[in-house]
């Protein structure tokens, strides 16, 4: 009875603050379709691999593709260029290893291609491999660095595959990130690529986009430093965790989420020091470039479309304008750290199947009332999905449905 006096009396001065409070719940099945089915959209398909390659050397290429829905997808390789000298052993896998064999005094040029199937809908990708001439192996330096964690400098625009200082701006492992595709930085055979962003007008947006979805295994990305009018985007392998590290952090963007990890896979944030994120666009105006197709009450300040969970012993203050400071698009899970939260937009925290805090200190200050209904003003914790099947875990227990100015979930 003492911790839900607490409680309530921060909820009715527009403010909480949870310490990982316990409670017995009976949890259901969160499970959802949309109409029985799930219709698969192919969004793009890339061939991850090396470009040069030894006159004899075996290696693997990987059909990175980005979809929605759950059809089953078919592979189909080719070699459309140079098929003397670049051999296949399969043709219908997604990764493919190819043999080189090329005996002339000259380098030669293979085009490999892949085409990806839903059974309605296809889409092809078409990669360039360079064949050293015969007798020439590449040095180990050409050769992209294998690794499951990257190192960003945000401050300088810097990225590593080397556990270095951030203070060591001058290290030589660290790696100029460059603007587009002809700038970007290759890792892992080139299934991890890191580059920034560019406008219409070619110009970088100081948007830092990580592809690793062509990364098989659990992937971890080490963030410091600061920058302003820009952000981080992670496209993930759904079928892996990804892990970001968060020490020191400062991201002021205005175009895009400070932090936005896409494609559906889970995601632990570990924080560390003192970080902040703050988000300056206005409620309404759209959010970031995937906002046409993916623009939904869920986009946050930190966002992830899978499982999402909070960690560390740090520290994460969050000042938005536009609908929610932390956001999942499935399970949203606090562990620890502190959060400060100030909302001018929507909620604080939101989980489109569940919140779980299991501990942690999260503040609140909201004031946002993005319109006139009562069921849609600014709240602390939101669980909500339109099937009406969202829970609220470890933090308040009500009967049924419960909504003001700082919860907002309905708990069936």
């Amino acid at each position: 009875m003492k911790y839900f006096s607490k409680i309530l009396s921060s909820l009715l001065a527009g403010m909480v603050i949870l310490l990982g409070l316990s409670s017995c719940i009976v949890e259901e099945d969160l499970s959802k379709s949309i109409n029985g089915t799930r219709q698969t959209s192919i969004d793009s398909v890339r061939i991850a691999g090396r470009s040069i390659i030894s006159y004899n050397e075996s290696v693997s290429f990987k059909a990175a593709v980005t979809k929605t829905g759950d059809a089953a997808l078919t592979y189909l390789w080719t070699v459309t260029q140079g098929s003397d000298y670049l051999l296949l052993s399969d043709s219908e896998s997604k990764k493919i290893t190819v043999q080189a064999n090329n005996t002339t005094a000259n380098e030669q040029t293979a085009e490999l291609q892949v085409t990806v199937s839903d059974g309605t809908n296809s889409m092809t990708a078409v990669h360039q491999v360079t064949i050293t001439e015969n007798g020439v192996t590449l040095p180990p330096e050409s050769i992209p660095a294998y690794t499951d964690t990257i190192y960003i400098n945000l401050t300088d625009g810097l990225v590593s595959s080397e556990d270095v200082s951030v203070d060591s701006s001058d290290d030589s492992s660290w790696q100029q990130i460059g603007v587009g595709a002809e700038g970007e930085i290759a890792f892992s055979d080139e299934c991890v690529l890191v580059r920034y962003t560019k406008d219409d007008s070619g110009n970088s947006t100081n948007l830092i986009k990580i592809d690793a979805s062509a990364f098989d295994g659990d992937f971890t990305v080490k963030l410091t430093g600061r920058t302003d009018k820009g952000g981080v985007k992670i496209q993930t392998n759904a079928d892996y965790k990804t892990n970001v590290y968060l020490n020191t952090v400062t991201i002021n963007s205005t175009d895009y989420p400070c932090l936005d990890i896409t494609k559906g896979g889970p995601a632990d944030i570990y924080l560390e020091g003192e970080n902040s994120f703050t988000d300056g666009r206005k409620y309404g105006t759209g959010y970031g470039e995937d906002y046409s197709t993916e623009g939904s009450d869920n986009k946050g300040t930190l966002f992830c479309k899978g499982d999402l969970s909070l960690n560390g012993s740090g520290t994460l203050t969050v000042t938005q304008a536009y609908k929610n400071c932390i956001a999942s698009k499935a399970n949203l899970t606090v562990n620890g750290g502190t959060y400060i939260l100030t909302s001018n937009g929507k909620n604080g925290i939101c989980g489109d199947i569940s919140v779980t805090v299991n501990d942690g200190d999260i503040t609140f200050n909201g004031s946002g009332s993005i319109s006139s209904s009562t069921f849609r003003k600014a709240n602390a914790i939101k669980a909500d999905t339109d099937d009406s099947s969202s829970a609220v875990y470890n933090c308040l227990q009500w009967k049924r449905y419960f909504c003001f100015k700082s919860l907002y979930f309905w708990w069936k």
